[in-house]
Formats: structure tokens, C-alpha cells, sequence
């Protein structure tokens, strides 16, 4: 019987006080419903893994990809079947070391057809990344991510990605660095394909699940022309420019939003006079497919879609374009250097916590976006500064320059919208004033004429009053 010398990944490599809450189970738990004979098998499958029994585990890997006997499960079943969720891979993650994990990786792929499928999801609709994740082991998150074909984006059946889920810095940088450049990677590789022209790869590139998630097609990171990114706007503004019809009705069909306005307020459709590009862009069943869409994500969302636009927000000023939550180092003092703390950027608002935890409670500094000031390191990419009132000032370090270029986006994108919502706040308030000030014009043009009927009629009533003492004078003349 071969065996897997142990590695010295521990299970308790998370803080303390996290490690407690992630103890790994030390036997397996059967299932509800689950047979005595099943429970039994399970509890070898378990043992087999944490004693890094080879032969056992390949033979557990061989029975769980047999044939199923019609009802879900196969006929010398020692785990759930895959229809049922739970993998060898899932057992491995919560019970056995690195080296017993990788041998079961090496079974694995991603894909359903898959022998064991590295994104394949248990009974709570957790993937082995996610298990790796609540229990702090980030070696094996490391890992994980590094196989080709591994989906970080997946949810679990309480709507969590792995990223929502990770509580220590390590991992959570992990995770956030592997999403950052995984986005960095495929939009330099989405504006390669809109260069050569080569539609058919783009296609099949939008269709990935993780691009699905990870990556905005409304978003303005994937434009490459000078004036439509300095104007806010998204790809299907430049495929307007373009005039190619092909690449806005691919964008069309993958999710763009044909009503998206840029930070000028134009839509796509004003970026060409070409009658057939216009078309396509308001009448196509593509447009129309594409707008259904975006209203039932809107309304799934829980927002209301306003009449002639999918989604309040325009081009730069996307939510999810200028959001953004993680692990930064900042700068304290020439003693203690860079210290690592938890930034939130959310309503136009920076704010920074100690740890991620301390999310609840008071934040130990913010900077509103509308007086924000944001400047890179021409040195250090990975680098920047952002400013606030008076002597306010961060310095700020990502752990890697794709990082650091998403947050500089997010940052200028959410200065640019904060700014833009200060003008708009001014505009409606000059309105207002100039509302109320006709408004009392209007007003003040009226009772002139009320007072002047009024003063007519009490001078009227004071000079008969004045004139009824003459009468009676002359009248008392008259009978003296």
C-alpha cells in the first residue's frame, strides 16, 4: 500500500481565532438519508485521504465515475455520485494534506464530463475552492487557483462567491490578485481580437463562464479609441464609431447595452450617422434581446429600469465600475512603514478599517470622492496616492501593479461620478432657486393690484367719511 508523505500545510494556518472556527471535521458526517453501509464507506474514503492511501483513493475515484444504476448512484457507491454533489476532491480539501490533494487533482479537470470536476459543486453548492477558502487554507487556495479552467466566479446556494467568503488577508489577496489579472489578461485580449477582426475567438471568448462574471462588456476598460475613452464611453460606442456592424451585434447578443449613455449622455447610436449601424443598434432583434436582458437583470436586481435607459447609471459612472473593496497596504509613518488595511470604496466615499471585520464599527478615516485628488507613481506601479481635504493624504501600495490599476480605475471612475453628481446637485439647485424666484416675481406681480383695489376702496371710504362732516355742517348752517 503506497502512501503520500505528509507536507507541512496546515490546517490552522489562518489567525487563531479564525483557525478555531475552521476546524476540519475529524470523521466524516453522513448525509440525511444516507445509509449505514454508505456512512461506513465515506468514513474509509475520509480515512484513505488523511492517511494518503493512493490505492484506496484511486479506486474511490474509479467508483465514484462509474456508471450510475439509473437512481443517481452507483452500484459499489463510497461516495456520493456527481449527480449528488460531493467529490473526492471535497472530502480531500477539508481532511488530507498537499501533497494527497494534488494526487487527487491530478484526476481532475474542469468540465462535467470530467472524472472529477475541479468546479464542481457539493450539496450547499460549494466548490472545492470555496471549502479551501472557509477553512483558511491558503496553500491550497493557491493551488486551486493555479489550475487552468478554474472558475473563482461560481456562487454557492447562499449567492456566495469564494471571494465573499474569505476572511483572512492572505487569501482574500490571492483570490482578489487572481480575478485582477485574469480581467487584465482577457480585456488585452479582447481588444487584440476587436483589432484583427477576429469576431469568431471573441465570440467563444464572451461565451466563458468566468468572463461572464468577472468581465463588464459595458464597461469602459475594454475601448481602445482615444475620444470614446476620454468621453466615458463602452465598446459599442467604439463599434458605433467603427461602423461595424458585425462587432455590435456580437456585443449586442453577449450583453451590451444598447442605451448606455457615455459621460457626455450619448448613446451609441450618436456616435455614427450611418444608417445601418443606427439600425442595428435601435430596431436589430438584437438590440431588443439585449435590452430584455438588462431590464430582467435590473429588475432581479430589485431596481426599477427608467423609461429610455436599462440602468440609472452611464458609462464611467456604472456601479460596479467605480466599487471596489480589499486589501491595501498604507503608508503610517517612517517607523512602522506600510501597514496592511481594508479600503471600501462605495458611494463616493473611500473608507479604510484595520481589518475586514471592522466593517461594522466606525472607520478609522475617509476621503469623499467629490474633493478627491488621485495621482499614480511614475516609478512604482503598484503605488499611488490619493488626496483629500487639506493635509488628508494616503499612500497607498497594491501587491501587484494589475491590482493596482483596478483600483486606480475605480478610484477615478468614482471621483469622476462623485464630481458629475456635485454638478448635477448645483445645476438642480440653481433650477430650484430660479423656480422660486420667478415664483415669487409671479406673486409679487399680483398683489400689487390687490393692494391697490384695497387702497382705492379705503381712500373711497375715507373721503366719504371726510365729506359726510361737511354735509352736516352745512346742513346745521343751514337750520341755525
Amino acid at each position: 500500500m503506497s502512501t503520500v508523505a505528509a507536507s507541512q500545510d496546515s490546517l490552522t494556518q489562518a489567525s487563531p481565532s479564525y483557525a478555531a472556527s475552521a476546524a476540519v471535521p475529524s470523521s466524516p458526517v453522513a448525509a440525511k438519508g444516507q445509509s449505514i453501509e454508505q456512512s461506513v464507506k465515506m468514513f474509509r474514503v475520509f480515512e484513505s485521504l488523511r492517511n494518503g492511501d493512493t490505492a484506496a483513493i484511486s479506486k474511490a475515484i474509479r467508483e465514484q465515475s462509474a456508471p450510475t444504476d439509473g437512481h443517481g448512484s452507483s452500484s459499489s457507491l463510497s461516495l456520493p455520485s456527481r449527480a449528488e454533489g460531493t467529490s473526492i476532491l471535497h472530502l480531500a480539501i477539508q481532511c488530507a494534506e498537499l501533497p494527497v490533494i494534488e494526487f487527487v487533482l491530478s484526476n481532475a479537470k474542469p468540465g462535467p464530463d470530467a472524472v472529477i470536476d475541479i468546479n464542481g459543486r457539493d450539496r450547499d453548492g460549494n466548490t472545492p475552492l470555496h471549502l479551501a477558502v472557509t477553512l483558511g487554507r491558503a496553500v491550497v487556495v493557491r493551488t486551486l487557483l493555479d489550475l487552468p479552467g478554474i472558475n473563482d466566479s461560481i456562487t454557492n446556494y447562499n449567492g456566495q462567491t469564494p471571494l465573499d467568503l474569505a476572511r483572512t488577508p492572505d487569501i482574500f489577496q490571492q483570490l482578489q490578485l487572481a480575478r485582477s489579472i485574469f480581467i487584465d489578461t482577457n480585456v488585452k485580449k479582447i481588444q487584440q481580437l476587436v483589432a484583427s477582426g477576429d469576431l469568431v475567438t471573441m465570440e467563444k471568448l464572451l461565451q466563458d463562464q468566468r468572463i461572464k462574471s468577472c468581465l463588464d462588456v459595458n464597461g469602459g476598460d475594454l475601448t481602445t479609441d482615444p475620444i470614446v475613452m476620454e468621453n466615458g464611453g463602452t465598446l459599442l460606442h467604439e463599434a458605433a464609431k467603427r461602423r461595424d456592424v458585425k462587432l455590435a451585434q456580437l456585443l449586442l447578443l453577449n450583453g451590451a447595452d444598447p442605451f448606455r449613455r457615455d459621460r457626455k449622455g450619448k448613446l451609441p447610436q450618436d456616435y455614427t450617422k450611418d444608417d445601418r449601424t443606427r439600425a442595428i443598434l435601435k430596431r436589430s432583434p438584437a438590440a431588443a434581446a439585449a435590452q430584455r436582458g438588462i431590464q430582467e437583470k435590473t429588475i432581479l436586481a430589485g431596481a426599477v429600469a427608467q423609461p429610455g435607459s436599462s440602468s440609472g447609471d452611464n458609462g464611467m459612472g456604472a456601479k460596479e465600475s467605480r466599487e471596489m473593496k480589499g486589501y491595501l497596504k498604507k503608508w503610517t509613518n517612517y517607523t512602522s512603514g506600510y501597514k496592511l488595511r481594508w479600503f471600501v470604496l462605495e458611494d463616493g466615499v473611500l473608507s479604510y478599517y484595520k481589518h475586514q471585520d471592522d466593517t461594522g464599527s466606525a472607520c478609522r478615516g475617509a476621503i469623499n470622492m467629490r474633493i478627491g485628488k488621485l495621482y499614480m507613481d511614475p516609478q512604482d506601479k503598484q503605488r499611488f496616492e490619493i488626496q483629500g481635504k487639506s493635509s488628508v493624504k494616503y499612500h497607498l501600495k497594491a501587491n501587484h501593479q494589475v491590482e493596482a490599476k483596478r483600483w486606480f480605475w475605480a478610484l477615478n471612475n468614482a471621483i469622476q461620478w462623485s464630481k458629475d453628481e456635485a454638478r448635477q446637485e448645483e445645476q438642480r439647485s440653481t433650477r430650484d432657486q430660479e423656480a422660486l424666484k420667478q415664483a415669487k416675481i409671479e406673486l409679487m406681480d399680483k398683489r400689487p393690484s390687490k393692494d391697490g383695489d384695497q387702497l382705492s376702496l379705503t381712500s373711497s371710504r375715507m373721503a366719504a367719511k371726510n365729506d359726510a362732516p361737511c354735509t352736516f355742517s352745512i346742513h346745521s348752517l343751514r337750520f341755525s
